[in-house]
């Protein structure tokens, strides 16, 4: 969402927005200002902690980082929103509800919190960033943004 320059709206839907403080003081640069935005820092119990290491030498394949995010997923009895394949794998046989970028990016469009036009601009700009989504669906997307189609 940062790289398609609409994180700010994500904010704008009725959800609150959730990640471990290990997460924010290790991966969030200060000029994202998630925090300003509506990010909820969480903090996890010890025996949360004792959790992600178990999943830790479950899942070799997601980073440390990602499963502590699975982990306060658990915790708060919430979904996962992630772009990483082995994560997603991992919340699924965990029993998470888990989404991706383009599930965000729909709603966002269908609940107004960003036009069809933003989304389609949004996608160009993940791509040409490098981002990697599914190149059938984005195109899809694409198509039906640009054309107005709901």
């Amino acid at each position: 969402m940062l790289h398609g320059e609409i994180a700010a709206n994500a904010f704008h839907l009725p959800w609150e927005f959730m990640a471990p403080d290990m997460v924010i003081a290790e991966l969030l640069l200060p000029s994202w200002d998630l925090l300003g935005m509506g990010l909820i820092e969480k903090s996890l119990p010890g025996s949360a902690m004792l959790r992600a290491e178990e999943l830790i030498k479950k899942y070799p394949r997601p980073g440390r980082i990602d499963l502590i995010s699975l982990v306060l997923a658990m915790q708060e009895n919430a979904l996962l929103l992630t772009g990483d394949e082995a994560l997603r794998k991992a919340a699924q046989e965990e029993g998470v509800v888990v989404h991706g970028t383009l599930w965000l990016l729909d709603v966002m469009v269908k609940e107004g919190a960003i036009s069809k036009a933003e989304g389609y601009r949004s996608l160009e700009l993940m791509s040409n960033a490098g981002r990697r989504l599914p190149k059938k669906e984005v195109s899809a997307r694409m198509n039906s943004w640009r054309s107005g189609e709901k």
